[in-house]
């Protein structure tokens, strides 16, 4: 049998996730959860280090983000959000 994934997706049992209160305070939380909240993503990362951030090349990001594909990949996430 075969499924498609909307079909799926419908079946499947609604998830209500726990919603904290946007005053939660800096420092408390994931990042994610802090972002979640409205804490600006610049501030949450702060002075965090990764050992691979030396490695990126940031000319090779701004290519793959000017990419058709990446802006098609983001226009159908901003879509099914």
């Amino acid at each position: 049998m075969i499924t498609s994934i909307s079909t799926t997706a419908q079946a499947a049992p609604t998830f209500v996730p726990t919603v904290f209160d946007n005053t939660l305070p800096s420092g408390m939380g994931t990042p994610l959860d802090r972002i979640r909240c409205g804490e600006p993503v610049a501030r949450v990362y702060r002075d965090e280090t990764r050992p691979w951030w030396g490695l990126v090349d940031e000319d090779r990001v701004y290519e793959a983000i000017a990419d058709d594909r990446f802006r098609s990949f983001v226009r159908l996430v901003v879509a099914t959000a």
